[in-house]
């Protein structure tokens, strides 16, 4: 009974070292890392990339702190350049702490012009953007006013 009493007391304070390890050390993501979570992404996914961009050292612990407080996480961009815990990047994750990119669109522009603008800003290729065909309009269509 002793050797099993002992057993589970070992067990038991490797799953803690384990799981301080994994929320409490902060893992540097080696500079700039930014992380692009999708909209309805599982938190089994979001842990698994979050571990293979380097921002966290144990998916497995950041699920635990999931499961112990299940809060909803928000998608979007994120960017992680210094140093962070788990627990830390689980509150910015919660708060939705993203980037924000601005692209400013001039008055006067076109269906086109915006598209350039979106290109420049490196949010979105020309293949992405809608043609007038899609759009069952055409080139001009957008610079008029709505009814």
């Amino acid at each position: 009974m002793k050797k099993l009493l002992l057993f589970l007391f070992l067990l038991i304070l490797i799953a803690a070292g384990y799981a301080s390890y994994g929320l409490l050390w902060r893992k540097n993501p080696g500079g700039e890392k930014f992380v692009l979570l999708r909209p309805g992404s599982s938190t089994r996914h979001i842990a698994r990339q979050l571990r293979q961009e380097g921002v966290i050292p144990s998916a497995p612990a950041f699920l635990l702190l999931h499961y112990w407080r299940p809060v909803a996480l928000k998608a979007g961009e994120y960017r992680f350049d210094h140093p962070a815990n788990a627990l830390e990047i689980y509150n910015r994750l919660i708060r939705g702490d993203i980037v924000i990119h601005t692209v400013v669109v001039p008055e006067g522009y076109n269906l086109w012009d915006v598209a350039a603008a979106f290109e420049a800003s490196g949010l979105a290729t020309r293949g992405r953007w809608p043609s007038s065909e899609q759009s069952g309009r055409g080139p001009r269509a957008s610079t008029r006013d709505p009814p």
